[in-house]
């Protein structure tokens, strides 16, 4: 089976606020500048990672991240997933 990627780009115009999105298993939300950056899953699951970072954040629904580094965020669906971003 293969899975097609969709990539998602928030400008930090667009996401200075709160942003909800709906992800389809398999896609991809990319964010720049992300330091102080909440992402808060709402439904389903999702992968989040960082430039520069080692870590491998899990999330499902209820818990969330705060970013803390500058560079790019990755919110990565593994399953149909909302999640709440700002």
């Amino acid at each position: 089976m293969h899975l097609a990627l969709t990539s998602f780009f928030l400008p930090p115009a667009a996401a200075s606020s709160i942003a909800s999105q709906a992800l389809a298993p398999g896609a991809t939300l990319r964010r720049n500048h992300a330091a102080g950056v909440q992402v808060r899953c709402v439904s389903g699951s999702v992968w989040v990672t960082q430039d520069g970072d080692t870590r491998d954040v899990l999330l499902a629904a209820g818990e969330s991240f705060t970013g803390d580094r500058r560079g790019r965020l990755l919110v990565h669906a593994l399953e149909a997933s909302r999640v709440d971003i700002g």
